[in-house]
């Protein structure tokens, strides 16, 4: 196996890989929420640097279809509608990323995984038909806590032409920390999730008193309702900090309370909370500032407010938390809500305004790892000699496979002579690696070490020796003993050949692949519809290469069909030094950041 190529990706019964979607940029999701009978003009958002602008929201009717948004959506007399309007941002800002707003209310149950699908299915189609680039999906209730969820976000990302569709993924922190065992699971399905804090778990009685988006814990804040505490526990989940996006509000919440000067967060209001605009509130007097929340608290006679003002130890505070966090972006809803008048005198929308001039896209100098919970089977053979492990991270691998080991016909199990090597400097790399502290959360993830067993005999012979329950019970026990010696966690049978003697397929390891491919007359052919592959032609030859687009196909169909791991065979030729350009181990590395 001398000339096996660095990516062939193993679907070995139910293996199969995916893909790391790394963005270049975080993300700024702005909100358009008219009123039923309100019309709107888009040049004001033209000076906007947002990079998201979601317009909603729609409503699942009972007959399976979306309800519009507003009653003037569609062509009026003399005007293009308000759906037009909004579609024509994309003049203004090319690049932006229109989503369709749907909410999902605690009404809207799924029935089956059939429904659910069908219920994707509708939401999609209802996006493409109107021209969006795919859909904001705020979900609450027991729907988020069903099992057909996922199944429903998968068909979400999935158009039936198999061509992407993006997809956010709405939820408030009431709901959150609810479903947060499974929510990694929902966010291999998601472009972002989009943590929208304007419901709190202690406002779920809506007489209590709550802060607007409140930053970090006090003595009267619990955790659970701030940022910073609901973003830590994403991310201890297992939700990739690029893929976790803050929701901010516009203007104030306001309460009714008998003593405003004494009213904290928590305390029982005499009239449920209001949402106010901004321009309603930005002249009023009597303003403090709550350093932890990172609120503006307005005191009026018998009124308390809590409000995300634009200035720099409020809201500013919350972007630069954010950023330092190196978190996928941050939302601000809405529009109408942020003065667009400017009456406040900073200018229309400046909140809006604040985050464009503050967000800057960082990483964490630090990697923070989720628990990945799905098999990840890195496969090293007799041709690793120089291979080197210490350039892997401990989490990539849940096992290393390692071999082959052959069975005789004698029933006796012999290694090859380079493999006791190989398991040495396995086993020290995970010595070395377990002394790292900040790593001890995951290293037994990357203990398991399964030895590849292998037939030394023909599949006819092997079938005969299956025949005999005593020769089975006598391999057995030795593959049982060869096992323990050596301390392996598992065993790997291959007694069938991989390939037909009439099989004329060679394959090439990655490196001279890639630099084949630069030469001059190398032609790609794409096929996307049946098997979703890259092909190449150069020099008379035809090269078929798995890269990170095709494998996101084929793993979005084993997520939706709840697979259970992914196997990458030849793990030294997962082009280990980076030389082609995409970094060491660039498929390893998409496997492990998806496979949750």
């Amino acid at each position: 196996m001398s000339s096996r190529a660095s990516l062939v990706l193993g679907f070995l019964a139910f293996l199969l890989v995916i893909e790391d979607v790394n963005p270049t940029s975080c993300a700024f999701y702005c909100f358009v929420v008219p009123t039923r009978k309100e019309t709107f003009d888009i040049a004001s958002f033209k000076n906007l640097s947002c990079t998201h602008f979601v317009y909603g929201f729609a409503r699942i009717r009972s007959d399976m279809s979306l309800r519009s948004i507003t009653s003037r959506d569609n062509l009026q007399i003399m005007s293009p509608g308000n759906l037009r309007k909004f579609l024509g941002l994309r003049n203004a800002h090319p690049h932006v990323t229109l989503l369709l707003g749907v909410q999902m209310t605690a009404n809207d149950v799924f029935q089956d995984v059939r429904h659910a699908r069908r219920t994707a299915e509708l939401i999609t189609n209802s996006a493409k038909k109107r021209h969006f680039d795919g859909v904001f999906i705020r979900m609450e209730g027991p729907s988020l806590e069903s099992t057909t969820t996922q199944h429903f976000l998968a068909a979400l990302s999935i158009t039936p032409s198999a061509v992407s569709s993006l997809t956010t993924l709405a939820i408030t922190p009431r709901w959150m920390w609810r479903i947060i065992n499974r929510l990694h699971e929902f966010a291999d399905h998601v472009e972002h999730i989009y943590l929208d804090m304007g419901e709190l778990p202690s406002s779920e009685d809506p007489y209590a008193v709550s802060h607007l988006d409140p930053l970090m814990p006090s003595d009267s804040i619990p955790l659970e309702d701030t940022i910073s505490g609901s973003v830590d526990k994403m991310l201890s989940s297992g939700v990739p900090a690029e893929k976790i996006v803050v929701g901010l509000t516009s203007g104030g919440r306001a309460y009714r309370v008998r003593i405003p000067g004494v009213t904290t967060h928590g305390d029982i209001a005499m009239q449920e909370g209001v949402h106010r605009p901004l321009q309603d509130i930005c002249h009023l007097s009597r303003i403090s500032i709550d350093e932890k929340a990172a609120c503006t608290v307005i005191e009026g006679r018998l009124s308390w407010t809590s409000a995300n003002f634009p200035k720099e130890r409020t809201l500013g505070k919350k972007i630069q938390w954010i950023t330092q966090e190196g978190l996928g972006g941050i939302g601000m809803s809405s529009l109408q809500f942020d003065d667009p008048k400017g009456k406040c005198g900073a200018g229309s929308y400046p909140s809006h305004t604040m985050i464009g001039k503050m967000l800057k896209c960082r990483t964490r100098e630090y990697v923070r790892r989720p628990p990945v919970q799905c098999t990840r089977l890195c496969y090293l053979n007799e041709e690793t000699e120089e291979f080197d492990p210490h350039t892997l991270q401990p989490h990539w691998c849940s096992h290393f496979v390692v071999g082959p080991a052959d069975i005789q016909l004698t029933d006796f199990v012999e290694l090859a002579p380079s493999v006791p090597q190989l398991i040495a400097r396995i086993t020290q790399w995970m010595q070395d690696t377990e002394e790292k502290p900040a790593k001890r959360n995951y290293r037994a993830r990357a203990k398991s070490m399964v030895i590849s067993l292998r037939c030394s005999m023909q599949k006819e012979e092997f079938a005969q020796l299956m025949t005999s329950a005593a020769k089975r019970l006598k391999l057995a026990a030795s593959i049982r003993t060869f096992v323990d010696g050596l301390s392996f966690n598992g065993v790997e049978l291959r007694c069938a050949d991989l390939l037909t003697k009439t099989t004329r397929i060679q394959f090439a390891h990655f490196l001279r692949l890639c630099q084949r491919l630069k030469y001059a007359g190398t032609v790609r052919q794409t096929n996307w519809d049946s098997m979703s592959v890259n092909a190449w032609t150069t020099g008379g030859r035809w090269i078929s290469i798995d890269d990170q687009q095709t494998v996101k196909y084929k793993m979005r169909y084993a997520l939706r069909e709840g697979l259970a791991g992914v196997g990458l065979m030849s793990l030294n030729e997962d082009d280990h030094m980076g030389t082609c350009g995409s970094g060491a181990f660039p498929i390893l590395r998409s496997i492990t950041a998806k496979c949750h």
